[in-house]
């Protein structure tokens, strides 16, 4: 039988990593983090980040109200479950409220179980701070292995990951205390192990793929949502070329051997992601659907959660839709298509997806506030999950930061192949 080439693993694809290459590149990130939550270490095992900007007044305030407070919390019931003092998901010492949530969720499983958990026997601030900085280490290392899985170049993916690692609303979401900050890096290796997975046609990244969109809708339903989003149209894009490559292949093969590799990669991606759909199912019917907005918000509640355009250049709403200095790598993505100057053909139709995705995303992270001139959340309002509900605006800038992170990575190989 005839060996695809595509699956022929050469020690020269610069696209391969190694395990001394990802540690070089998990440590350089988990120093960052370091430098970027300073003064964090000199409290590490006293303290814990409320804020991303806090007032010189309050720099240094004790119990000061906010996110972290609930989720160091939810995360020190962890504990207390494993060491038998409370019934497994169980929160009996909220007592001011007859609710009482259950599930994994509520302890921020299966993550907190391996980036917390050990380290809460040394301790429980210890534990909160190191499941913190790992979080941004392996954020900065996912969307390195993206980056450098679609350009082959480790200094361009790096650069990404210093994009999508560091962006504001990421940094003041996990520095405040939600857990959507703890688990971004889930993102960027769910799509790691599509592109590879697609590339080798490998079923072993095609489980991997899927295992990690389950464990993102468990630990966070939005950004599972919105990773399902941002692969209806990412799968037709990458896989109806490789289909169309392996037809072409054989040379007297039959259709089902030409086939047969893709669908190798497909069937366990799919049923990792059949996996996730059910659990978000499951999720919005025995929760979502018994609160308050368990049938969505109404537009008038949208809109006031819907950022003003002005928040956009404004550094005070980086809990919003500002962008900081990663716009650059955007300006510069446009002016590279705009003048003509990238001559690979698969590059630069990458650079057209991810700036067009980029696109469409940020104009829709406004929500209700640019209907007048681009209706377009309306439609989505009406016809899609998620998007009825009032923080939906701003999440989607999951998939705003993944474009952008790729389109630095992207533009700085142009300049490096200069």
């Amino acid at each position: 039988m005839e060996e695809f080439p595509i699956n022929d693993r050469k020690s020269k694809d610069s696209r391969l990593t190694g395990a001394w290459e990802m540690a070089f590149v998990f440590f350089c990130f988990l120093a960052l983090g370091l430098v970027f939550t300073w003064p964090l270490a000199r409290y590490y095992f006293t303290g814990l980040t409320y804020g991303y900007d806090a007032d010189p007044a309050y720099y240094t305030a004790r119990m000061f109200m906010g996110d972290h407070l609930q989720y160091y919390y939810h995360l020190g019931l962890l504990k207390h479950a494993a060491l038998g003092n409370i019934e497994w998901f169980t929160n009996p010492l909220e007592f001011a409220t007859e609710y009482r949530p259950g599930w994994l969720f509520l302890y921020s499983l299966p993550l907190s179980a391996l980036l917390y958990l050990p380290f809460s026997f040394i301790s429980m601030t210890f534990a909160y701070n190191t499941f913190m900085l790992l979080a941004i280490a392996l954020s900065g290392l996912c969307m390195y292995l993206w980056a450098r899985e679609l350009t082959g170049s480790a200094f361009a993916a790096f650069c990404a990951g210093l994009v999508f690692n560091f962006f504001p609303i990421r940094m003041v979401e996990m520095l405040g205390g939600h857990p959507s900050g703890h688990i971004l890096f889930l993102f960027p290796l769910a799509l790691y192990f599509f592109d590879r997975g697609a590339r080798l046609r490998s079923a072993g990244y095609g489980a991997l793929c899927g295992v990690t969109a389950l464990a993102l809708s468990v630990q966070y339903n939005f950004f599972a949502y919105f990773l399902f989003m941002f692969l209806m149209a990412y799968i037709p894009w990458r896989l109806i070329p490789a289909l169309r490559e392996d037809l072409a292949r054989g040379n007297g093969m039959s259709l089902g051997a030409r086939l047969w590799p893709l669908a190798r990669f497909s069937a366990p991606m799919g049923a990792g992601f059949l996996g996730a759909i059910g659990w978000m199912m499951f999720f919005k019917k025995t929760m979502v659907e018994k609160s308050t907005m368990g049938h969505g918000r109404s537009w008038d509640e949208v809109e006031n959660f819907s950022p003003p355009l002005w928040a956009a250049w404004n550094v005070a709403r980086g809990y919003e839709v500002y962008l900081g200095l990663a716009v650059v790598f955007a300006l510069a993505a446009l002016l590279l298509l705009a003048l003509r100057r990238v001559e690979d053909k698969t590059r630069r139709w990458d650079m057209v997806f991810f700036l067009a995705l980029f696109t469409g995303s940020y104009l829709l992270a406004f929500g209700t506030t640019l209907t007048e001139y681009f209706p377009i959340y309306k439609l989505f309002y009406k016809y899609f999950p998620y998007f009825n509900l009032s923080r939906s605006p701003t999440k989607i800038m999951i998939i705003v930061m993944a474009c952008i992170a790729m389109l630095a990575a992207y533009s700085i190989k142009w300049l490096m192949d200069r």
